[in-house]
């Protein structure tokens, strides 16, 4: 298996990991007071937006030849890094409001 296929799946599976912690989120959110419910839904809003955006740059690698691969690679970190940060501020601003 090649670096990039190894690469692609742990990125891939922790894309899914974060996927499943926002559906959590989401479930959570239901019991959110009405003046932070609107607060918690754009956060939650939010964190679709910037999965969307690490799956498309993760579909741009899978593209990429085996030369071009490395360079999408900070991308495709950075967007995963940024949608788990923003997860994390969600899920800190659901438990408070909870």
């Amino acid at each position: 298996m090649s670096e990039k296929t190894i690469y692609q799946e742990k990125i891939q599976a922790r894309i899914e990991k974060l996927q499943a912690r926002t559906e959590e989120l989401q479930a959570k959110a239901k019991g959110v007071k009405a003046d932070l419910k609107q607060q918690v839904l754009e956060a939650i809003e939010d964190l679709g937006k910037k999965q969307t955006k690490a799956e498309e740059q993760l579909g741009e690698m899978r593209q990429a030849g085996e030369a071009a691969w490395s360079d999408l690679r900070a991308g495709v970190e950075a967007s995963v890094d940024d949608l788990a940060a923003a997860l994390d501020s969600a899920s800190e601003q659901i438990n408070r409001a909870i």
